[in-house]
């Protein structure tokens, strides 16, 4: 009933670890589990191979693409189940998974349904601390209800995703453009067709995050760029949680520039920076206090400034490389040619 999708690259060091998980979570129901590899350069594909010699279950496929989109619609069209699984090899997963999975679905009568990030700190240095203590608050990852403790509700995304086969029959398949957010771009899709998402805490994801802040911040850099990207391509997905770190930023720049100026525009940015590390500083003190390490409420908020503004960055370079005709969407055809055309049947479900 159920195919297990796991895209990877370059997992040489987590594939082993999510693998098992999945394996120790298998109920009667999976029918396979498909790894699509985008020829990976380390081990990771001996790593699969040895693991296929004892459990036939596990199938490897070859994505010559190397994108996500394109491992995940390679793996859908060959899977045999009537469910549909997609996860993630950054991440593991309890026993009770696949079962709190299907008995999500099964409650909320949802095309698809996801759980919640449990996130780990990857590694014990003091930059995967700040990492997790940033991802893991409101101020740090806005409203993103995946990444917080939060209660049984509909919801505009889940992370991964387990869905009904006939979805993709309906809406099409991950848009191959989108290096990057091709997960929420389809729920949006799904959701403009009429159907539901439903986001069960219940289902645990144990997500390990960047180790380093120099990593979160790269990481924050290429996310605001593909939002922008995103919303070009499938302009549905806008949402104002994505955008306020590049209005944050905007405001900054601008209100710099022009406080040469005038006293007033100086004193609008004072308060501005100043609301925000009142804000910053109320939140690592709440987060140095749930993790038990106070004297990271020091350094915390200026965490939280460079993760922001690098998001933000990232940002305004996506818009710049729109502009200048340098994305890599910038010249897509609207909506995406492997998509249903969203734009002619309000709702198909």
């Amino acid at each position: 009933m159920i195919s297990i999708i796991i895209p990877v690259y370059n997992e040489e060091k987590n594939i082993a670890e999510c693998l098992q998980s999945v394996l120790d979570a298998l109920t009667g129901d999976v029918a396979e589990i498909i790894v699509v590899d985008g020829r990976s350069t380390d081990h990771t594909r001996d790593v699969i191979q040895k693991m296929m010699e004892r459990h036939p279950i596990i199938r490897l496929m070859d994505n010559p693409k190397k994108t996500v989109p394109h491992a995940l619609n390679m793996a859908v069209r060959a899977a045999k189940g009537i469910y549909i699984l997609r996860l993630d090899a950054h991440s593991t997963y309890p026993m009770d998974y696949i079962r709190n999975c299907m008995q999500a679905m099964n409650e909320s009568g949802a095309e698809n349904v996801g759980g919640v990030f449990v996130t780990r700190q990857n590694g014990s240095s003091f930059s995967a601390r700040m990492v997790q203590l940033i991802s893991t608050h409101k101020f740090g990852v806005g409203n993103a209800q995946y990444r917080l403790k939060t209660s049984r509700h509909y919801a505009d995304t889940v992370p991964y995703g387990f869905f009904k086969r006939q979805v993709f029959d309906k809406i099409g398949y991950f848009d191959e453009r989108l290096t990057r957010n091709q997960d929420y771009e389809f729920n949006q899709r799904l959701i403009k067709k009429g159907g539901r998402i439903w986001l069960d805490p219940c289902i645990k994801i144990f997500y390990k995050n960047q180790a380093t802040l120099t990593g979160l911040f790269s990481q924050g850099l290429f996310t605001g760029k593909w939002n922008v990207w995103m919303w070009r391509a499938a302009p549905y997905c806008f949402h104002l949680r994505h955008s306020i770190p590049g209005v944050f930023v905007s405001g900054i720049i601008i209100l710099s520039m022009l406080a040469f100026w005038s006293n007033i525009f100086k004193s609008v940015l004072f308060l501005i920076l100043g609301a925000y590390f009142l804000a910053a500083c109320i939140s690592s003190i709440q987060q140095a206090t749930r993790y038990g390490i106070i004297k990271d409420a020091f350094i915390l908020p200026f965490c939280f400034l460079a993760y922001h503004l690098s998001y933000g960055l990232g940002i305004l370079h996506g818009f710049a490389a729109l502009l200048s005709g340098r994305s890599e969407v910038g010249s897509a055809t609207r909506p995406w040619a492997g998509a249903s055309d969203y734009m002619a049947i309000k709702s198909i479900f």
